[in-house]
């Protein structure tokens, strides 16, 4: 596993490739390293092929719908709308926020994260930036709200993929997480007082 770390972390702030590029040499470094401590059979490439296949099919059909439901918002208008009207509202624009944050978390303990945020985000993006927040740092708390959803129960992906790969019982790792929860929080939280954390670098490009 630090083999496999070294190697992805390495090549991407290495410029050798690109993140994309480093999910399918994370692919081909752990069949190989699999392969290598002879822990790698047939049906367990096969069913990893397998269910592979499904999620990147539910993951297209996903992106697919929501390119038609941006269409039609576009159309509409629907989005533009709703954030006139949010944003025209009295309350603070940190209160709106909050409650942005704490409607994914919700989602994402009962829906996949992915589907719950390619799905809202044609009418959550024109509220943040009606409201005057930075894209790119909405960004980035997107992106810890989506590690959020992925260990967070019932729907945990990610805590399903270390129980099938270490035989740990769910949930015992969903207790394990707990604390990692409560990081991403204390993350947000930061993030939200001090944007200049998630800005400071793209202010240097």
């Amino acid at each position: 596993m630090l083999v496999l770390f070294l190697l992805i972390i390495g090549g991407i702030y290495g410029g050798i490739f690109t993140p994309t590029e480093a999910g399918g040499v994370g692919a081909f470094g752990a069949i190989i390293i699999s392969a290598v401590s002879r822990r790698l059979t047939l049906k367990i490439l096969l069913d990893s092929l397998l269910e592979a296949t499904k999620i990147t099919a539910m993951i297209m059909l996903l992106v697919v719908g929501a390119f038609i439901l941006m269409k039609f918002l576009a159309i509409s208008k629907l989005p533009f709308m709703l954030a006139d009207t949010i944003s025209s509202l009295t309350l603070p624009r940190y209160v709106i926020f909050t409650g942005i944050i704490i409607l994914y978390i919700f989602l994402g303990m009962f829906l996949d994260i992915f589907a719950a945020i390619v799905l809202t985000i044609p009418v959550i993006f024109p509220l943040i930036t009606k409201m005057g927040f930075d894209p790119i740092w909405f960004g980035v708390i997107m992106v810890l709200v989506m590690e959020m959803g992925l260990i967070t129960p019932p729907v945990g992906l990610n805590v399903f993929a270390l129980a099938g790969v270490t035989g740990v019982p769910i949930h015992i790792i969903f207790r394990g997480v707990f604390p990692f929860v409560l990081a991403m929080i204390v993350c947000i939280i930061l993030l939200a007082l001090f944007p200049q954390i998630a800005l400071f670098l793209p202010g240097l490009m």
